[in-house]
């Protein structure tokens, strides 16, 4: 995966929403810790273990990912192994057909992909990984290939928002955020949606982006703390 750099107008080198969360989010860690000591306990390699997990998902994450950024997939290519190949990708391609029935509901249409910007108010960068109308509305899209939908999750997908409304302010979102969920193990496809800020419905989205907030001041002391060690 590419690493971003984020620089403000004034020069500073800012921190990306994908690390500030990672690094101070210490709570939505422990289900992930708990699960890589119990496989270590039976023997199993957290990288090995991943990666078998991760077989159909993968490669439905990648099928999912191309049609979104309109490039041509080359599964063959890309997957030179895959273990019990012929079952994989039966999954994978089932759970991409399930993602292509979404899209032809909801009548999704992709804006922009990876677009780059820079919270000069709250001082972060982020890469938000797709911008599409859906239903004719603008609205945030990410896919993850997870078991379950994670408090990052919803971080990442406020301080999205916040900082695209902020550089874009004649475009907000009206849409909603929205993640394309694929299961790990059986690529498994569903869509979650959350309103966004602006709506006196996003309790949950306003949570996050408070957590977030205590996230970036919690990276901001730590900071600090460094240049006074």
């Amino acid at each position: 995966m590419a690493k971003y750099e984020y620089f403000a107008k004034d020069g500073e080198k800012l921190r990306g929403v994908t690390s500030i969360i990672g690094e101070n989010l210490g709570w939505n860690k422990r289900g992930l810790m708990y699960w890589a000591w119990d496989q270590g306990r039976h023997g199993k390699d957290f990288k090995e273990t991943s990666k078998e997990e991760a077989k159909a998902g993968t490669v439905a994450h990648y099928l999912i990912e191309c049609h979104i950024k309109g490039v041509k997939p080359d599964v063959e290519g890309t997957f030179a192994v895959i273990e019990n190949r012929e079952e994989s990708l039966k999954k994978a391609y089932l759970g991409y057909n399930n993602f292509c029935e979404w899209v032809s509901m909801v009548d999704f249409k992709p804006f922009l992909s990876e677009k780059i910007c820079i919270s000069e108010k709250y001082r972060y960068g982020t890469r938000i990984d797709c911008l599409a109308f859906i239903r004719k509305k603008l609205s945030i899209v990410d896919w993850k290939l997870a078991k379950d939908i994670y408090a990052d999750h919803l971080l990442q997908l406020a301080a999205h928002e916040v900082v695209w409304n902020e550089c874009n302010p004649k475009k907000v979102i009206d849409g909603g955020l929205h993640i394309l969920k694929i299961g790990k193990e059986d690529a498994s496809f569903s869509h979650h949606f959350w309103n966004s800020l602006e709506d006196t419905r996003s309790e949950k989205i306003e949570l996050a982006w408070k957590a977030f907030c205590v996230c970036l001041e919690l990276d901001g002391l730590a900071k600090k703390l460094r240049r006074m060690a």
